[in-house]
């Protein structure tokens, strides 16, 4: 149910009924019955459709009341702007800790601006001021000055779905309609959505301006993706989509990416068989088009085809070869569904050599070299990655693991210790610490490492017995029994766990309960 809107709205509807006025008293007894149903049916319908919608377009005041009827009609470029309006009335009484955010919000676009470049200057990598001078040139029409401020963002970050939203709104206004459907689709790729409401609204607004051009001028390939996009929040948008889809597929406008609209639907909806026909349909009108052999992959991942899977998975990442999100998908396949670690490598070591200072890639080829058993690889590759982000402990705890695959325990101590400096509620460093000092035979210290780690949330199944074992040795006996017992309470064919549960027992003092 959406936020602002509960049941309770919703009175008993008989009890309603005798205080609407142009309900007569003495009406019969029969057409009272038939009105009634009526209304409940209309009621019904209603509430069935404002209950699937998101609490974005529900707000308890007139503008609210005003852009929500503005909507519901279909005017939503009317609907977007009162909207806005809206928050403009609230952030004129209230504020948050960004004052940057709360002047945009505000419309005051030059309080705004300056304290969105003092920011910026302060921290160049904080993206909320770009993403700020951005929205401030869409608001003054300056086209170009917003997309450099999003081409900037999205050199940090490639899929950052506000940036990417954005740009295709500002693609749009410029009439670059093919660039702004490559960037819906980069967006609508992610499982993510927009962080801004203010993203939501610009495109609410885009789509009301373009279905309000007329007929013969409309980008409809375009407008298929922006309902597609507005479907998230309310599912009654993928009709108006799949009739955009399939007016563009008649007219030939990037007809490719409307089968693809088509088969997103679909797929959302369970229908596999009518996605795979559309994803399939799309790869057929362009042979190029990637995303089509990625949704095409999800649906045989579904059925469990892992030949096809592989095959159209492969296809997407050579159709976009400089696309790191095809190769990302590829590797996650080469790892978790065939245990080709060595391909997944040559990938990431094939991107690495264009951005030699993308952590993410460093962080993955230090992974799968360490997989292949290159652990000395492994070390180089995440001690690059120490040096880029020297704040980062997760690459220290991939250090400190590396170190003691290596046998350089020492090295390894002080680099867990140090994930531990930056962050001390890092749950693997703990788990680190705790196998190096059980090896080392420091079993109290290895106890409160590895009890601290189960306390931070380390899941306890990977762990467990190592603890029991600790507090076995410890001659902790009760402890031992009730940590044995909650092994075994998940993994009751634990042999270990059973053969220490029986000595445990029997080192009990007289009397000691076993629970």
């Amino acid at each position: 149910m959406p936020s602002g809107f509960d049941r309770t709205d919703f009175p008993d509807t008989f009890s309603v009924m005798g205080k609407i006025p142009f309900f007569p008293k003495n009406m019969s007894v029969q057409s009272q019955v038939i009105t009634a149903l009526c209304f409940v049916v209309i009621w019904s319908m209603i509430y069935g459709h404002f209950s699937q919608m998101d609490g974005r377009f529900f707000h308890s005041s007139l503008s609210g009341t005003k852009g929500l009827v503005l909507y519901e009609i279909g005017h939503y470029r009317a609907a977007a702007e009162t909207y806005r309006s809206l928050l403009r009335e609230i952030y004129a009484e209230e504020e948050t800790s960004d004052p940057a955010w709360d002047a945009l919000m505000r419309g005051d676009l030059e309080t705004a601006e300056s304290l969105s470049r003092d920011a910026l200057e302060k921290d160049p990598s904080n993206i909320h001021p770009l993403l700020n001078l951005g929205e401030i040139a869409l608001e003054r029409g300056a086209l170009d000055g917003a997309l450099r401020h999003f081409d900037q963002l999205l050199r940090r970050e490639s899929d950052q779905f506000d940036a990417l939203l954005l740009s295709a709104v500002a693609r749009a206004k410029g009439g670059a309609y093919p660039e702004a459907i490559d960037l819906l689709n980069r967006a609508l790729r992610t499982p993510n959505t927009e962080d801004r409401i203010t993203s939501f609204l610009w495109a609410l607004k885009t789509t009301g301006e373009l279905t309000e051009l007329p007929r013969w001028e409309r980008p409809l390939g375009l407008i298929a993706h922006l309902y597609r996009y507005l479907r998230i929040y309310d599912s009654s948008n993928e009709r108006k989509a799949i009739s955009y889809a399939k007016w563009a597929i008649d007219v030939g406008d990037r007809p490719d990416d409307a089968y693809l609209t088509l088969g997103v639907i679909a797929f959302k909806n369970r229908k596999n068989e009518e996605a795979l026909a559309s994803f399939l349909k799309a790869i057929e009108t362009n042979p190029y088009n990637a995303e089509a052999h990625r949704r095409a992959a999800q649906v045989y991942s579904d059925r469990g085809d892992l030949a096809n899977e592989y095959r159209m998975t492969r296809e997407a990442y050579l159709k976009a070869p400089k696309d790191e999100f095809y190769a990302d998908a590829l590797s996650s396949f080469l790892t978790e569904k065939i245990g080709d670690y060595h391909q997944a490598l040559l990938l990431a070591e094939h991107f690495l050599r264009g951005q030699p200072d993308n952590v993410t890639l460093l962080d993955r080829a230090g992974y799968l070299s360490g997989m292949i058993g290159n652990r000395e690889q492994a070390l180089e590759y995440f001690r690059r990655g120490q040096q880029l982000e020297p704040d980062n402990p997760r690459f220290y705890e991939a250090i400190g693991f590396t170190l003691n695959e290596l046998g350089r325990t020492e090295e390894a101590t002080e680099a867990y210790q140090t994930a531990l400096s930056i962050d001390p509620r890092r749950p693997k460093a703990y788990i680190g610490l705790a196998t190096l000092y059980q090896k080392e035979q420091r079993y109290p210290e290895a106890i409160v490492a590895y009890e601290t780690a189960f306390q931070l949330g380390y899941d306890r199944s990977k762990m467990l017995t190592n603890l029991c074992t600790l507090y076995h040795r410890m001659s902790n006996f009760a402890e031992a029994v009730s940590c044995l017992n909650a092994v075994l309470s998940e993994d009751p064919r634990n042999a270990l766990a059973e053969h220490l549960l029986s000595y445990a027992m029997a080192n009990l003092p007289a009397g000691r309960s076993t629970e």
